[in-house]
């Protein structure tokens, strides 16, 4: 799960999202994806149904007890805002 291209997935979905997607308080929500960016800058945060996936310092990716295809589910969901965003 921590492969270049997954980082650089996160990454482009999370500015997509929060470039085009509605802010609420100090999240952003873009087709029922979540952004939290941390209060230090070095952390961000994406959610998708029980899916939480965190890209922190130095590009480490924590997704938790995430199952194989609710992460599946999380990635094709981040392809689609990708697709449609860019």
């Amino acid at each position: 799960m921590t492969q270049p291209a997954d980082r650089r997935r996160l990454l482009l979905a999370a500015g997509l999202i929060e470039n085009h997607g509605l802010k609420v308080e100090n999240r952003f929500s873009l087709d029922q994806v979540e952004l939290d960016k941390g209060p230090d800058g070095y952390q961000v945060t994406l959610s998708f149904r029980e899916v939480n996936v965190t890209l922190g310092f130095h590009n480490t990716i924590n997704s938790g007890g995430a199952s194989r295809k609710e992460l599946e589910d999380f990635y094709h969901r981040l392809d689609r805002i990708i697709k449609n965003h860019s």
